[in-house]
């Protein structure tokens, strides 16, 4: 039985930035941001009965970018409303971060999918979500869609990913454990040219060496 979405009350916090403009959020963002996604849903373990591939959303995108443009720092209580407006359906999950040092986007998401360290398959509880939350809901196998926004907030960049349908159920494991077809992982000869722009991507970022904070919904 699904008893709704966790809002945590630790986002509650109200931080606005006056000094704003929007960060572009390029194709080469977007396929940076889609196979990081993807490689985490590919990787779960334990293997999954099914994870099908995260797809990008220009309607949730939508949604993340007018968000982000106002840089308040904390989350868009008004997400799910919003995307259904534009023709959207259900519940939307949401994941921010921001970061000083100029960070590309894909590292801001490494900072939610950098929580799978600390994780083990279980049902979602209040307490679990608390510190592993963002990453539950990147592998959430109902999620068939994401779309992020950015804005450059001096001195951060902001990062705002939507999903639908969200995760993050109380009670609920974010996927079922078994050897299912897992159609996040690329195909055999796309994998080693997934994996080195990965690497490459890692590199950059390392160089870079931001400060980053992230939130959940």
């Amino acid at each position: 039985m699904k008893l709704g979405p966790l809002g945590l009350v630790a986002c509650a916090f109200l931080s606005i930035l006056p000094e704003r403009s929007v960060a572009q959020v390029g194709q080469a963002d977007i396929d940076a941001l889609l196979a990081l996604h993807n490689q985490e849903r590919c990787a779960v373990s334990p293997t999954a009965a099914s994870m099908p591939a995260i797809g990008w959303d220009p309607l949730l995108a939508m949604v993340a970018q007018s968000y982000a443009n106002g840089c308040v720092l904390m989350h868009n209580g008004d997400r799910s409303t919003q995307y259904q407006a534009l023709g959207g359906m259900g519940y939307v999950g949401e994941n921010i971060a921001w970061g000083s040092g100029s960070p590309s986007l894909a590292f801001l998401a490494q900072l939610w999918a950098n929580e799978e360290a600390s994780w083990t398959y279980a049902p979602i509880d209040t307490m679990n979500v608390l510190t592993t939350g963002h990453y539950t809901q990147m592998i959430w196998a109902d999620t068939l869609f994401v779309g992020c926004g950015a804005a450059n907030c001096a001195p951060y960049t902001f990062l705002v990913c939507d999903y639908a349908p969200g995760g993050n159920y109380i009670g609920e494991t974010p996927y079922v454990e078994g050897t299912g077809r897992n159609e996040a992982c690329p195909e055999p000869e796309q994998a080693l040219g997934l994996a080195a722009a990965l690497g490459a991507l890692a590199a950059l970022s390392a160089a870079r060496a931001p400060g980053g904070r992230r939130l959940r919904a």
